[in-house]
């Protein structure tokens, strides 16, 4: 027979109990969830291209892959944000924002977005290298868009690109806050759209 609990044991075990029930009274942290929509651009007032572009396959490099937030904290360390969230993964999420803006520019006479399964002129491929907050300065947080290009003329051979190139964004934010993160996301993607238009405004017409 085991011997019979002192009195403080039993407050003890007691105290633990209460706290262990109160903890699983307690209701569960919700997930907030964000989706990035940059402005769209004003009219050039140049007149469109004749020609129709889709706006095809847009990777995420792996580290920035999944729906939840990414912070940069050193050179080496990522963290993962659970309690924050795209509410649609990166990938089609940014494939849509793309052919938005882009048929919003009005550079082409059209422009696809993925699902689309009309016929092209041309395509646009893209390949996301970074879309992360960075932490590394706790004084001065702010928020890293880069994205690699490939415009290709549809039926062409392939890797015969027409324009290839990374471009890049930087946006600081006034906080490290999750929602202040996000709007400077989406603030550094319509950075990275408008040096996209530039540069294939660049481009000579065929």
């Amino acid at each position: 027979m085991s011997p019979p609990l002192s009195f403080s044991r039993r407050r003890a075990l007691s105290t633990a109990a209460a706290l262990f029930i109160a903890a699983c009274s307690q209701p569960a942290p919700l997930k907030s969830t964000f989706i990035l929509k940059p402005a769209r651009p004003a009219a050039s007032g140049a007149p469109a291209r004749a020609a129709t572009l889709r706006v095809d396959a847009v990777t995420v490099a792996a580290p920035f892959r999944d729906r939840s937030l990414v912070y940069r904290e050193s050179e080496l360390k990522y963290e993962t944000d659970f309690y924050n969230e795209f509410l649609i993964a990166p990938s089609p999420m940014l494939a849509e924002a793309i052919a938005g803006w882009l048929s919003a520019a009005g550079l082409y006479r059209a422009v696809l977005p993925p699902s689309s399964t009309l016929d092209a002129d041309l395509s646009l491929d893209a390949f996301v290298t970074e879309l992360y907050g960075d932490l590394r300065d706790a004084g001065k947080p702010a928020a890293v868009v880069a994205i690699k290009f490939f415009l290709l003329a549809t039926g062409g051979a392939p890797g015969s690109f027409l324009w290839t190139g990374e471009l890049q964004a930087r946006r600081d934010v006034p906080s490290p806050s999750a929602e202040a993160i996000v709007g400077g996301l989406d603030a550094a993607l319509g950075e990275v759209l408008e040096q996209l238009a530039a540069a294939l405004r660049a481009l000579p017409v065929k």
